[in-house]
């Protein structure tokens, strides 16, 4: 055995843990499993045969530079001696808060750390009178590794809950790719927030890793999802 058939072993080795320890006390049956092994096989399949597909994704609106525009909704390079009063004010909130939140290391570092950090690039999400609604961000952005940490927030309460944030994350994504040449963009997100994991599924996102019970929050452990883009 060479040293990348060891490699490959303790690989797949490792996966079937971690897949036990989380079928661990679901009390599935035969028939269950067969189906899980069989899902399993279905998208290891489809992914190799889709691959790059999420970069065919975003061919469509092309965004090299900024600001830009797409239906509704504008976003223009963050300007802290205009914005930043604006953004202290949305995140003051719950929504706002976790827009600041690093959900791997549990802090919320300042809106002073935040804007001025070289590695942080932030864009401001406009209706089409100019007036902001929204901050997108591409956090620890890596030049030579070309990746980033996605962020988005839709400051206006009047405005969330209708697919603002979709659309503004479509956009600055393709600016991401387009603009800033990433070839990987990912986000972290708690495993209970179902709505933001199946928006984040169609924007092109999938499941890359779970970190169990890695922080506690408010006193109850939580389990917290990395996604990711591949470009």
């Amino acid at each position: 055995m060479n040293s990348n058939d060891i490699k490959n072993s303790v690989t797949k080795s490792t996966l079937i843990q971690i897949i036990h320890n989380e079928l661990t006390g679901l009390d599935l049956s035969t028939n269950d499993y067969i189906e899980l092994a069989n899902s399993i096989l279905d998208s290891a399949l489809d992914k190799k045969q889709h691959n790059g597909s999420a970069a065919a994704g975003y061919s469509g609106r092309i965004v090299n530079k900024l600001p830009a525009q797409q239906d509704d909704i504008i976003i223009r390079l963050f300007d802290s001696t205009k914005d930043f009063d604006l953004l202290r004010k949305w995140t003051e909130d719950r929504a706002g808060q976790e827009f600041l939140l690093s959900r791997i290391e549990n802090t919320v570092p300042s809106i002073d750390e935040l804007v001025a950090s070289d590695s942080n690039i932030l864009g401001m999400v406009c209706d089409t009178s100019g007036k902001p609604i929204g901050i997108v961000g591409f956090l620890n952005y890596n030049h030579h590794q070309q990746k980033a940490e996605l962020r988005k927030l839709i400051g206006n309460p009047a405005k969330r809950g209708k697919g603002y944030g979709k659309k503004a994350s479509r956009l600055w994504i393709s600016y991401g790719i387009h603009g800033l040449k990433l070839r990987k963009i990912y986000l972290y997100t708690f495993d209970t927030n179902l709505r933001n994991i199946r928006i984040n599924e169609e924007l092109g996102f999938k499941l890359e890793g779970i970190y169990r019970a890695e922080n506690i929050i408010e006193g109850v452990p939580k389990d917290i999802i990395r996604m990711s883009l591949l470009l």
